[in-house]
């Protein structure tokens, strides 16, 4: 049970189940510094604004080793930062490294620190800040995320840097792989070649001052932030708001950001609809429910804006569990699902069709038109005589199949449609519906325990790698993320060659064949990459990119 906990966090905090943590709404009461100013409802100056969002969940912590949601990652990157950061269309940029290198064999990389990067105020603790961010606190920052139980990094760096492993698991004090060379330049070697850049963008390697923890306590920076990001976290009450306030040392001009940000919290998406229609919030999202309303306020002259994210809606079909064991059933399913009237009727536009794996967000996508001619093309008539043929190898006259989906409007509403689609086109196949909580679904599915079931995933780091997470040979339950329980030499082989180029069209190939590999052996049943919706006042803009990430200090407003 100890390994299935820990494999539930990492899922949740590397793949970033975004919506499904609203549950942590209510349960989570995380407490955390207070501002004694009032909080401000409206532009002051020209030079001073405040930008009002809203979400619909919690933050449900503010420690970057312990977030186990993709919407505390996605405010809190206003206020961390790593050696690299994300820019505004979601891909690697320099962060609080400046530049970086690599050696010809891909295996030693050399990080330039900025010299002028400071620390955030510490609230509530006596601890003496550093001048400036150094070496020492990187490494620092690194150590406490590989040894943090449940970390991501444990994962993320574990088979990759020299070192990592041994440290992780108490038998050194230091990280072999991770070297100062001087005061502001830090080295880390490889176990093997590897594009190193996209996982230094996870939230466990954001940098927080050496010794922090020593002197305030483990729990402190659950609490408490001391990041060097362009904003501080001044407030959060529990179902009710988050503040941002600006860093003024921050190495970057603030002169047409907000000066604050605030975040209120609905429960109720339609209350939210109807706040900013009350012109108290700037920015809304918009639900399958709320679409409609946001269209209406669009036409007053807000924007409504569309985001493809970094996502994919799929069903998990276990291909060492009969019959999904077999390929001529696994394609059967893929084929009989109308995706096109999946996303644009039922979904109501709420997402692309999905005939591969990889997303519309990623440079490597080649379009659905292209997938859906390798494999999974709506093709009842195809379909039926793969099943037929199935079943009459194997003299049945019909199969039963179970499908496990978790409760809410859009599970449910997939789970429907996919059994109906499957019955209607396949009439020897009967489907019967199985509804559980989302816990329970992850519990099950990292368990081992998963047959045939709808899953999800939208990662919130620009790395192609974890696309493939969940079908990794050799990664099985409840020691990997192998939900498809998938394995294939071949697989594998190709995903080590694709993740070890430093050559970024090279690595896009590698991903392409991968995909193509996946459908070819149809191991899972992809279903639509998902498009987000947010409604902007008129005037204002704010950056949201395919991570689902805000960079509040690149919005501005037409008022300033």
């Amino acid at each position: 049970m100890k390994d299935i906990t820990k494999w539930i966090f990492l899922a949740i905090l590397g793949l970033a189940v975004v919506v499904a943590f609203v549950f942590y709404k209510k349960q989570t009461k995380t407490s955390g510094p207070e501002t004694k100013t009032p909080i401000v409802q409206s532009v002051k100056t020209s030079q001073e604004w405040v930008l009002r969002d809203s979400a619909m969940s919690n933050m449900t912590s503010f420690d970057p080793v312990k977030i186990v949601d993709a919407f505390s990652v996605n405010v809190l990157a206003n206020v961390y930062e790593g050696l690299v950061n994300v820019s505004p269309e979601g891909r690697p940029v320099p962060g609080l490294a400046k530049s970086w290198e690599y050696s010809s064999d891909g295996k030693v990389w050399t990080f330039h620190l900025r010299k002028d990067v400071k620390f955030h105020p510490v609230r509530g603790c006596d601890f003496k800040l550093p001048e400036k961010v150094t070496a020492k606190d990187v490494v620092y920052s690194f150590k406490r995320a590989l040894a943090a139980p449940g970390a991501v990094t444990n994962w993320i760096f574990s088979d990759v840097i020299e070192g990592a492993s041994e440290f992780i698991k108490g038998e050194t004090k230091r990280v072999k792989g991770i070297e100062i060379v001087d005061p502001y330049t830090i080295k880390i070697h490889l176990k093997k070649p590897y594009f190193l850049v996209t996982r230094l963008t996870f939230n466990g390697t954001w940098i927080y001052p050496a010794g922090i923890t020593e002197v305030c306590g483990e729990d402190y920076l659950s609490s408490h932030e001391v990041g060097t990001g362009p904003y501080m976290l001044d407030k959060f009450v529990p179902d009710d708001r988050i503040v941002l306030t600006e860093f003024k040392a921050y190495r970057q001009n603030h002169e047409k950001a907000p000066s604050k940000i605030i975040i209120r919290i609905f429960s109720d998406p339609l209350a939210a609809m109807e706040s900013f229609a009350a012109g108290d919030l700037d920015i809304v999202e918009a639900g399958i429910s709320t679409l409609p309303r946001a269209r209406d306020l669009a036409k007053e002259g807000n924007s409504l804006v569309s985001v493809p994210a970094n996502y994919l809606d799929y069903i998990v079909m276990n291909n060492k569990k009969i019959p999904f064991d077999d390929l001529r059933v696994r394609r059967a399913l893929n084929m009989v699902i109308d995706r096109e009237a999946l996303a644009h009727q039922v979904l109501k536009d709420f997402g692309k069709p999905a005939y591969g794996f990889i997303p519309p967000f990623s440079p490597a996508f080649r379009g659905a038109e292209h997938i859906k001619e390798e494999g999974f093309k709506y093709n009842p008539a195809k379909a039926k005589l793969l099943m037929n043929t199935y079943l009459k190898d194997k003299g049945e006259q019909a199969l039963d199949l179970e499908l496990v989906v978790d409760s809410g409007e859009v599970p449910e509403t997939i789970g429907e449609y996919v059994k109906a689609q499957v019955e209607n086109n396949l009439p020897n196949v009967h489907v019967t519906l199985k509804k559980i909580t989302w816990p329970a679904m992850l519990q099950m599915a990292f368990g081992g325990k998963g047959v045939f079931y709808r899953f999800w995933w939208n990662i919130v780091t620009p790395g192609e790698d974890l696309y493939f997470l969940f079908y990794l040979p050799g990664q099985d339950p409840p020691y990997g993320f192998n939900l498809s329980f998938y394995d294939s030499e071949e697989f594998l082989s190709k995903y080590e060659t694709a993740m070890a180029s430093l050559d970024a069209d090279k690595r896009y190939q590698g991903v392409q064949q991968l995909e193509d590999i996946m459908i070819k052996d149809a191991v899972a049943i992809p279903l639509l990459h998902k498009t987000f919706y947010f409604l902007e006042k008129k005037g204002i803009q704010c950056p949201i990119n395919g991570l689902l990430k805000k960079p509040y200090i690149y919005a501005t407003s037409s008022e300033n």
